[in-house]
């Protein structure tokens, strides 16, 4: 189609607005270009002329070019576009509500867990490995209530936590299956959801931050993570299979010295839907970096939630904001600085 093009702009004699019968097109095609046969161009000529009058001109060898230079666009676009792989469905271990979906890297598995306590162990190409069930002191097998699961990587455990107003704190071997190591007690209020990041660069560094029914988000922020989460009393047996009991009130105080607490109540009595920590570079705004935790619940009134803290500072500043219909869950992208919602 380029190359009729050029016949048009190698004839000057040519009248354009006359244009060229089917038989002079073959002719002039076949002398200027010098490939392809007189039959190809004939087939050519009856796909621009369009309407059947045997003739074209340069409107409708434009017009010809542009469309089909559109369609190759298209088609382009089409090849680009991820041609997924059949649905394929998993096997049913779960006969209740999935409460959390997450990966853990040590493991090079997904990790799935029912609100009733059992763990599914998937491999990267999600097929079944072996399932665990989680049990507590604290309730029955039939009343186990998870609500929440989270991974942290750093120091290869997970976090689940209960109705119970408990955390538990576990590592996930091939020996010992859900292997408890602290159980964190005493929450004012049943955790429904959890965040968890690490410092890459040093990996003691790491915050576990907390949401709530109660509309409180809270945060633990370890400085020893890689040593130890939390501190053993000296009475306490060495043996790491030996459950830590740990009471919130004891983290509040301040009584472990590798860790401490944040904490802000401006959701209200809300249910705290989902939260996130995210820290920030330095900005030419402020002095030192800052940190930001994000919450968000589906009220019309603070209905989502940025709390700033400076880097190592315990105090919060907040920005709240008010969303009619509220919010039920949001993702934020670090690069472009956007939270959707």
């Amino acid at each position: 189609s380029a190359n009729s093009g050029l016949l048009f702009l190698k004839s000057p004699e040519l009248n354009v607005n006359v244009g060229l019968t089917r038989e002079e097109f073959v002719e002039k095609m076949s002398a200027v270009i010098r490939k392809g046969t007189k039959d190809e161009y004939g087939e050519l000529f009856d796909k621009i002329d369009l309407t059947r009058d045997d003739l074209i001109d340069w409107d409708k060898l434009t017009s010809f070019v542009l469309l089909e230079l559109y369609e190759r666009d298209e088609r382009t676009k089409l090849s680009v576009v991820p041609r997924w792989k059949d649905l394929r469905h998993l096997p049913l271990i779960h006969k209740d509500a999935v409460q959390n979906i997450t990966f853990l890297k040590s493991l090079s598995s997904y990790l799935t867990v029912s609100r009733s306590g059992l763990i599914g162990i998937w491999g990267e190409s999600l097929k079944l490995q072996r399932t665990l069930q989680i049990t507590t002191e604290a309730a029955k097998p039939k009343d186990l209530w998870v609500t929440s699961l989270i991974a942290l990587p750093n120091v290869n455990k997970v976090a689940v936590a209960f109705t119970s107003k408990e955390i538990y704190f576990a590592e996930l071997n091939s020996k010992q299956g859900f292997s408890c190591q602290y159980k964190l007690q005493g929450l004012q209020g049943t955790v429904i959801c959890m965040d968890y990041w690490f410092n890459s660069h040093d990996g003691n560094e790491a915050i576990l931050t907390l949401g709530d029914v109660c509309g409180q988000v809270q945060a633990i922020a370890f400085n020893t993570a890689l040593i130890s989460l939390f501190e053993r009393p000296s009475s306490s047996p060495e043996d790491e299979n030996v459950t830590m009991i740990i009471k919130w009130q004891e983290l509040v105080s301040g009584y472990h010295k590798c860790c401490y607490t944040l904490r802000h109540k401006l959701h209200g009595k809300e249910w705290v839907r989902q939260v996130q920590f995210h820290p920030f570079p330095i900005s030419v705004a402020y002095s030192s970096s800052l940190d930001v935790f994000m919450s968000v619940t589906t009220s019309s009134v603070n209905s989502l939630v940025l709390a700033w803290r400076e880097k190592l500072s315990h105090r919060l500043t907040t920005t709240t904001f008010h969303v009619t219909q509220g919010v039920n869950a949001f993702d934020f992208h670090s690069r472009l600085n956007l939270i959707g919602m």
